[in-house]
């Protein structure tokens, strides 16, 4: 066994295992505001919750843009040995994801009915706009947490301090779990209360976050003074963008279906559209779990000019990825049918209604996955495209990290 064989496995796992359950816990608190919120509201707020996915996908794009691309040149820097150049990097990109977070947040909240009727609903709709109204505010005002929140972790992955990054996700997000039951069912505030809990989630885990990047001596990462550089920083958004570009397909995804359900199902179909949507995360953010892992070891060892461990590193996360995936396709297609009885007030009749919209499911969503065409008549189908295609598009994404380091 060389010394490659040994060493770059270890500290693969090492990033690997803090990722994936992570990840897993973010899963846990994007599906807590569809599972409170249906469990309390029923249709009206699984219907809210789904019309307000395009917010979320454009804070994403952002975040990941300006995040994943800030990332890979900090690594790059720290693999040169360029650790003032690093520690610019984290400062101009948390500044930059900041200052973008609050202009997501003006303007939602200056321009509220303009933003809901492109998103699909007008106050014709009673309870479904009123309900999708309080939830993208609240939403729209904590875009700054919410992108920080991973924009930090992010960063102290690379600067090798992934425990307190999963530290800060796990507790952020169970606490945002914790919160949506006392804000939604106890305290009975409906979405409101759904978005808030999501917000102060974030809150708390960027608080965990702050001893690595102010008290940590040993690290790179440190809030200080810098020389803004916008050519810069739209450099790392460019780099960013071949991971963060999916967040914009998804978002004209999600304003084309949520229309199209609504006119023909109305919130019902848009509610039945947020389950299958919300239980898909298990396996979407696996693969996210496994990219972050390899990210922070390709950018380092491309720093370094070495191409044959960027290649090792991408094999691993390749077969990892490959072997988790198939396995949690399994299990969604063994037990899905009893995920229906998690959402309350949705009945079996009404999910049903899905296969009525699985061409548009098809064409809009999941088109690079031909072999499974016939299979999307049934959920079980869908959930096997969702894997294939979220295999391809995390495998694709390892590539994309490593063509930036190499100038590709």
């Amino acid at each position: 066994m060389t010394k490659r064989d040994f060493f770059i496995p270890k500290m693969f796992y090492r990033m690997l295992i803090p990722s994936v359950i992570s990840s897993f816990g973010f899963a846990l608190a994007d599906m807590a505001d569809a599972l409170v919120v249906g469990s309390r509201l029923g249709e009206t707020g699984l219907a809210a919750t789904s019309l307000a996915l395009p917010v979320y996908m454009l804070i994403n794009l952002f975040m990941d843009g300006f995040g994943i691309g800030g990332s890979v040149y900090f690594s790059q820097k720290l693999g040169e040995g360029d650790t003032e150049q690093a520690r610019n990097c984290f400062n101009r990109t948390w500044t930059a994801v900041l200052a973008f977070g609050l202009i997501i947040a003006a303007v939602i909240n200056i321009f509220p009915q303009q933003c809901l009727g492109l998103l699909g609903t007008v106050p014709s709709d009673g309870e479904v706009y009123t309900a999708c109204l309080d939830y993208i505010r609240i939403v729209a005002l904590g875009a700054p947490l919410l992108m920080l929140n991973v924009v930090f972790a992010n960063f102290l992955r690379n600067d090798n301090n992934a425990k307190l990054a999963s530290v800060g996700f796990l507790i952020g997000n169970t606490c945002d779990i914790l919160l949506n039951i006392v804000f939604v069912i106890f305290l009975d505030l409906g979405t409101k209360g759904a978005a808030l809990s999501t917000v102060m989630g974030s809150l708390i885990a960027v608080i965990i976050y702050m001893p690595g990047i102010i008290g940590n001596k040993a690290g790179v990462i440190k809030i200080q003074r810098f020389v803004p550089n916008l050519r810069q920083v739209m450099r790392f958004f460019r780099t960013g963008f071949s991971t963060s570009s999916k967040h914009l397909l998804q978002l004209v995804f999600f304003l084309v279906i949520n229309r199209l359900l609504m006119e023909k199902s109305g919130e019902s179909g848009v509610a039945v559209f947020d389950i299958v949507y919300n239980v898909s995360f298990f396996t979407t953010y696996l693969y996210e779990g496994i990219s972050e892992a390899a990210q922070p070891l390709v950018s380092t060892f491309t720093g370094e000019n070495n191409e044959s461990d960027c290649k090792y590193v991408l094999h691993l996360s390749k077969i990892r990825a490959l072997i988790l995936g198939f396995f949690c396709n399994g299990s969604h297609c063994g037990i899905c049918k009893r995920h229906i009885g998690v959402f309350r007030h949705i009945r079996k009749s009404d999910f049903r209604k899905l296969c009525g919209c699985k061409n548009i499911l098809y064409r809009l969503c999941v088109r690079r996955a031909q072999h499974y065409k016939r299979k999307i008549l049934s959920v079980e189908g869908y959930f096997s495209a969702v894997v294939y295609h979220c295999t391809y598009e995390r495998v694709r994404t390892a590539y994309s990290v490593r063509n930036y380091s190499l100038g590709v």
